[in-house]
């Protein structure tokens, strides 16, 4: 595979591909430590660890524990692989089961403890794993072409399995909205491009298990582990962190490994040629510390190559266009979808794709953004319930008087927490805003087990502490979990300003209907459109908007966005050409 240079113009020649240091690992413990014979003894460490069958997250913690040991010990290293397997045969079983469990059900904040302090350990046991398998790969790797021959079988097992739990790592940290680590990701790096020094990434083995590849409920038993090669798992963990699929509704989390499955990878590498990069392609590096990028960054480290997925985007939008065209005719067949959306609730197959497809496109930031270092306060209302009751509390009369009215309400929505434990907790539970542009706001407060549910997807409005202004309208479209016990929440904005209406069908009869809903206009100053989810509504259905002002004729245009809490309708009516009076 040609590899293209990122220093100067030009392709590595083999002898400068072969003098690059591929296992230099980040943060890789060192092993300096002459272990006790006790600890060695396999049968000793299988009995501890059985004893613990019966409490599964200390089963896991001592796992952890023991493994975290004998990575700081100097082991042969048909030593340390046997106690890594059998550490990780021992504990894999209840890593599986958690990520099944959890994967199956929604989470939002405030995050339990027994789900915490689960994953928490899961993630622990996993990295520790890797670790050990690190350290089997620097000590084996070589990059002349008949060492590595003869060690070769080895050598892939270590890259395979280093890369298999850097995988289930991810899927686990994004049960808890947390990201890779970015030492992770470095070191996945480098363990591809040292084997793609040999091209030698194409041999299927099987994985420990299911966790993090497929979708299954805990009745369904452990299944059979499938296989993969060392490209299909790097381009997996690669595509996750395109996709931010941390970001996502845990149910959802293996859409993106099944449609790889389905067409069989749909995404591959090409070699890099130093031009900026195609539509469809994305590159990354050895150095890189991150998901690979749409644009080539002015400094890079090492080798680079390019990702393309043309053929993974067009299989989405030959889906998304398929769902659009049969909910115009109104007919539904789910054997005209892939094999991925067939197993879906219907009202998750539009969005998911939405996401995908977002997330595949190459965006430019319009609005800049803008850092906030004082303290920056900000009162948030969330779910459709409580954000139309605020928006019709603040209908009518002068805004001064209305936000007497709402004095201990909007008191509540400062914080992020029901209840508080002391005078520290008071300040560091209130909403602060990190940064905010034109297109949204990020927002940052402590985590206690008495926090407000908030959810992805999630309706919402805010206004910053004291201001004399409107609340703005937006939806939870990032929850990510920097540290424990911090949580970082991202607002995308819908719109500047809002008001709660009826929405009645021109329909007489049966067929006919009133539905609340929000009437909001836009930051482009386009009219649009909330409502709750429902089968009434399509696109071009005419429909009566009931305000205080009047009623006013309109027809629902296209479908912006779908959520499961909400969806959003550009809408056009000739008595709306003119926005609504702004309130002082």
């Amino acid at each position: 595979m040609r590899l293209f240079r990122s220093d100067k113009p030009g392709l590595y020649s083999r002898a400068e591909l072969r003098k690059i240091r591929y296992a230099a690992f980040a943060n890789l413990p060192r092993a300096y430590r002459i272990p006790d014979k006790k600890e060695l003894d396999a049968h000793a460490i299988q009995h501890r660890l059985a004893e613990l069958r019966r409490f599964p997250v200390r089963q896991l913690d001592a796992a952890a524990r023991l493994l975290s040991s004998l990575n700081q010990a100097k082991l042969k290293p048909e030593k340390r692989l046997e106690l890594t397997r059998l550490v990780l045969a021992q504990a894999y079983p209840l890593v599986s089961q958690f990520y099944a469990t959890y994967q199956g059900k929604e989470n939002s904040l405030p995050e339990k403890k027994e789900r915490r302090e689960s994953l928490t350990r899961c993630i622990e046991l996993v990295s520790e794993v890797a670790v050990s398998y690190r350290h089997l790969f620097q000590d084996s790797f070589t990059t002349g072409e008949r060492p590595y021959q003869k060690a070769r079988r080895a050598i892939y097992e270590y890259a395979f399995r280093v890369l298999e739990m850097i995988l289930l790592e991810q899927r686990l940290r994004a049960l808890r909205y947390q990201r890779l680590p970015r030492s992770a990701w470095r070191d996945g790096n480098r363990i591809f491009f040292a084997m793609a020094l040999h091209n030698d990434f194409f041999e299927s083995r099987k994985l420990t298990g299911l966790a993090g590849i497929k979708k299954r409920e805990p009745k369904h038993g452990t299944g059979t582990a499938p296989e993969r090669n060392l490209l299909q798992l790097y381009l997996s963990v690669q595509l996750f962190g395109v996709l931010d699929v941390s970001t996502w509704p845990t149910s959802l989390f293996h859409v993106p490994d099944a449609y790889l499955s389905h067409l069989n990878s749909g995404i591959s590498l090409t070699g890099d040629d130093g031009q900026p990069l195609k539509e469809g392609h994305l590159l990354t590096w050895m150095g890189n510390e991150g998901p690979p990028v749409f644009d080539r960054p002015a400094k890079l480290e090492g080798p680079t190559i390019q990702i393309d997925f043309t053929r993974y985007n067009n299989a989405l939008m030959k889906d998304y266009e398929m769902i659009a065209s049969m909910k115009f005719i109104g007919e539904f067949d789910a054997g005209k979808l892939s094999r991925p959306l067939r197993g879906l609730a219907g009202e998750d197959r539009a969005p998911v794709l939405q996401m995908m497809l977002a997330a595949l496109r190459k965006r430019q930031r319009k609005a800049q953004r803008h850092a906030m270092f004082a303290d920056n306060g900000v009162q948030v209302y969330f779910g459709f319930p409580e954000v139309a009751h605020l928006l019709t509390d603040g209908s009518g009369g002068d805004l001064a008087r209305q936000l007497r009215s709402r004095k201990f309400a909007d008191t509540l929505a400062r914080s992020s927490s029901l209840l508080v434990d002391g005078n520290r907790q008071v300040t560091a539970t209130r909403w602060q805003i990190l940064n905010f542009s034109a297109g949204g706001i990020l927002i940052s407060t402590l985590e206690t087990d008495f926090g407000r549910i908030v959810a992805l997807g999630q309706l919402v409005a805010f206004v910053p502490d004291d201001a004399m202004a409107r609340p703005s309208l937006g939806f939870v479209c990032r929850l990510n979990r920097p540290e424990d016990e911090i949580v970082e929440v991202g607002i995308a904005r819908l719109g500047n300003d809002a008001e709660v209406i009826i929405l009645e069908s021109v329909v007489a009869g049966e067929d006919g209907f009133r539905l609340p809903a929000i009437l909001a206009r836009n930051t482009a100053d386009n009219w649009q459109l909330v409502v709750e989810p429902g089968d009434s509504l399509l696109p071009g259905s005419p429909v009566r908007l009931l305000r205080d002002s009047g009623p006013a004729p309109a027809r629902l245009g296209d479908l912006y966005l779908t959520k499961k809490e909400f969806m959003v309708f550009e809408l056009r009516s000739p008595g709306l050409r003119q926005p609504p009076p702004r309130k002082s």
